[in-house]
């Protein structure tokens, strides 16, 4: 990245979210192997290979969960909480984690900071239901913070239910005010 990334300290913390973002992935895969489900089944084929836009799909729920459990495990705050530089760092660890893993890379800084501009109601539908993952992994990362195996277990096969459902989400998730359900209420949708 540099010499300024070098003296700041941004290489450090790059790497530190790296190796946590890499570990998550592995928790989870874990439990997805005990709870007898195939991860990259759930990631990749049971959607048509032939359509794209679902494979990414599924890619960018991975990364807001993971994201989501980036951010509460290193910054202590909410996704939607990460402003400026460390949101630009953590959203490259993430990039750098699923392309090693082989899945799409998703512009995490574009998504939650350009997504909703000029976007209408089924946009931000689709936002606020993709960015409820983050949830997802906060709550997995509290688990895991506090050596709670019993829930970080539930909470990974409750994500790796919502992740297998093609419109699925998390309903307990609040942005702000705002929430799926109240925004479907609130629209009509």
């Amino acid at each position: 990245m540099g010499i300024f990334s070098k003296i700041s300290g941004v290489d450090a913390k790059l790497l530190k979210y790296k190796k946590r973002a890499s570990n998550v992935l592995k928790i989870v895969r874990l439990q997805a192997k005990e709870d007898g489900r195939d991860f990259e089944n759930i990631m990749f084929n049971s959607y048509d290979l032939h359509d794209g836009n679902q494979c990414i799909d599924q890619s960018l729920k991975l990364s807001l969960f993971l994201a989501g459990a980036l951010a509460e495990s290193e910054e202590n705050k909410e996704l939607m909480h990460i402003k400026g530089w460390r949101l630009s760092i953590l959203g490259s660890a993430i990039e750098d984690v699923m392309l090693e893993n082989n899945y799409h890379n998703c512009d995490l800084n574009w998504f939650l900071l350009r997504y909703l501009k000029n976007s209408d109601n089924s946009d931000t539908l689709f936002f606020l239901k993709r960015i409820s993952y983050s949830h997802g992994g906060r709550l997995v990362s509290m688990g895991i913070d506090i050596d709670d195996d019993f829930h970080t277990k539930i909470n990974i096969s409750i994500f790796l239910d919502i992740l297998e459902e093609e419109d699925g989400y998390y309903a307990d998730f609040e942005a702000g005010p705002a929430s799926v359900d109240r925004y479907k209420k609130i629209k009509n949708l």
